[in-house]
């Protein structure tokens, strides 16, 4: 099953509300999906008697909204990275690898546990989709810079230092 699949199913128990045991049989096959997911947290709680995996008991509960799909998430995420969670703010986006647990009927979500690199973006910050490091702009060439401090060549034969003497 693919994350585009996923998505659709709970797109499809969204707008349908389903019985818990006819939600269930539909993403059944979804389960231990993991996909790489664009979040944006709204809100956190304390991970408390979960079923899904005890790698997350104790931890937190992640909840906010799947990027560009008006669909909401629960994520959960494992004791270690509390403190990670506590720094978000309400609207802050980041990226992680998730594995999709389950639904969550009460609230009509899509349960996912945290498998990856989370990574922050900030709310204002431009994004491009030029890889980081590369641009278009020629490459300037250290010599052509006037008044360049070159670094000093190291000597083919070793230093002898006394004492006092700084390298």
């Amino acid at each position: 099953m693919n994350y585009r699949e996923l998505i659709d199913a709970l797109t499809f128990l969204k707008e349908n509300r389903k019985l818990g045991s006819e939600a269930d049989a539909l993403v059944d096959p979804f389960k231990a999906t993991v996909c790489p997911v664009r979040f944006q947290f709204e809100s956190m709680s304390r991970t408390f008697a979960n079923p899904h995996d005890p790698a997350f008991e104790g931890g937190q509960t992640v909840v906010g909204e799947i990027i560009g799909e008006n669909l909401e998430f629960s994520l959960l995420l494992p004791p270690i990275e509390s403190e990670w969670a506590e720094s978000l703010e309400k609207g802050e986006q980041f990226d992680g690898t998730a594995k999709f647990l389950g639904f969550d009927g009460l609230y009509q979500r899509g349960i996912f546990g945290y498998q990856g690199k989370l990574e922050v973006e900030e709310k204002d910050e431009a994004t491009t989709d030029e890889p980081e490091g590369e641009t278009d702009e020629p490459l300037v060439e250290e010599d052509s810079v006037e008044g360049e401090v070159k670094p000093v060549e190291e000597p083919e034969e070793p230093m002898v230092l006394f004492s006092g003497d700084k390298p």
